[in-house]
């Protein structure tokens, strides 16, 4: 095994990457306001889990990059972190918070929920905060084992999430949105981390081997909940499905990891892609409060409108306020960079440990 690299990196690839798993959750996210407010074809939408993909590919990108960070300070790792998770959190909350005294949506908030404290069910906001539940658990668990291990931070913590994976009850859908501690911690969740971790231990990618495992990916993505049907391996793996079918969708997070690692990301895809990338957790953060509001005036004034023409209107009207946020996210996250980095570190070390 190769060691994690020390220097973090920013690859265009890997942006352009994040971009599509962005877009991929606005789409599963148009598709189902736009179901609630006119019903459509969504067992056949749903089938192309757009959502799963965008959710499972942030979770392993997250780690892949997590592990380059793992050499910092933990101090300054944590904050990092904490810059990097938190205030836009708390303007999108706060977004969806104006929004719900219009339209319906959101119901309030808790402190654990402003903290990102997984204690249970909480009220519900339009903002896709669970995910976050596990990523702040994810960075924590790297903190700890950055504190204790240091530069064996990356395989603790592979070892860390891999009891987390094997100790983890079915999953629920209620535990993934309304986590409690305990649920954080055994999670089946904890496989997308870990294909993130295991990537990054692996050799780089050759050049122009992005196509090959793209196509892994996807193949086994998509093929996974259809391998019963093969001619015969598939009476051979039915059995087994339900055991493997997680497993196989963490290899093809690892797939698009790598194939994103081979590719330079130009042309007018490629940028917009990488340029998505760049604002997609302002995107991610905010795209459900617009699209909540549409569903309430496309009911309130009974627009005769069918279910794609509704997806047409939630998919374009969320578009600027998701784009706005992103565009907030990138220069508020430049600002507190450049703050943060002024930070006398090394005397706040001294007094926490005096």
């Amino acid at each position: 095994m190769a060691a994690p690299s020390q220097a973090p990196e920013r690859l265009a690839g890997l942006q352009a990457l994040r971009g599509i798993a962005a877009a991929a959750v606005y789409v599963q996210h148009v598709f189902a306001f736009a179901d609630m407010t006119v019903k459509g074809p969504t067992d056949f939408l749903y089938s192309f889990h757009f959502g799963a993909l965008g959710v499972y590919i942030f979770f392993a990108l997250s780690a892949y990059l997590m592990a380059a960070k793992a050499s910092d300070p933990p101090l300054k790792f944590a904050l990092d972190r904490t810059r990097r998770v938190y205030p836009s959190l708390w303007i999108a909350l706060a977004v969806s918070g104006v929004a719900s005294l219009y339209f319906v949506g959101a119901h309030g908030t808790t402190w654990q929920l402003v903290l990102l404290i997984p204690a249970g069910p909480q009220p519900w906001a339009n903002v896709p905060y669970w995910t976050l539940y596990f990523e702040m658990s994810f960075y924590v668990l790297m903190f700890v084992l950055i504190v204790v291990l240091r530069k064996y931070a990356v395989y603790g913590a592979i070892v860390a999430l891999s009891v987390s994976y094997l100790l983890s009850a079915p999953d629920n859908l209620q535990n993934q949105i309304f986590p409690t501690g305990g649920a954080v911690l055994v999670m089946p969740l904890s496989i997308y981390f870990l294909a993130g971790l295991v990537t990054r231990l692996l050799p780089r990618p050759r050049l122009g081997s992005g196509v090959v495992y793209a196509l892994v990916g996807i193949a086994l993505f998509y093929g996974i909940e259809h391998a019963h049907k093969v001619p015969c391996i598939g009476p051979l793996i039915a059995p087994y499905l339900g055991m493997i079918f997680v497993p196989v969708w963490a290899v093809a997070m690892g797939c698009f990891v790598r194939a994103a690692l081979t590719w330079s990301a130009q042309g007018r895809i490629g940028s917009l892609m990488a340029r998505l990338g760049d604002l997609s957790y302002g995107i991610y953060l905010v795209h459900m409060v617009p699209m909540s509001a549409m569903t309430y005036i496309v009911k309130w004034n009974q627009w005769p409108l069918s279910f794609w023409q509704v997806a047409a209107l939630m998919f374009v009207s969320a578009l600027p306020v998701s784009l706005a946020m992103g565009f907030v996210d990138v220069r508020l996250q430049r600002w507190l960079k450049a703050w943060t980095v002024q930070l006398p570190l090394s005397a706040i070390r001294r007094r926490i440990m005096a």
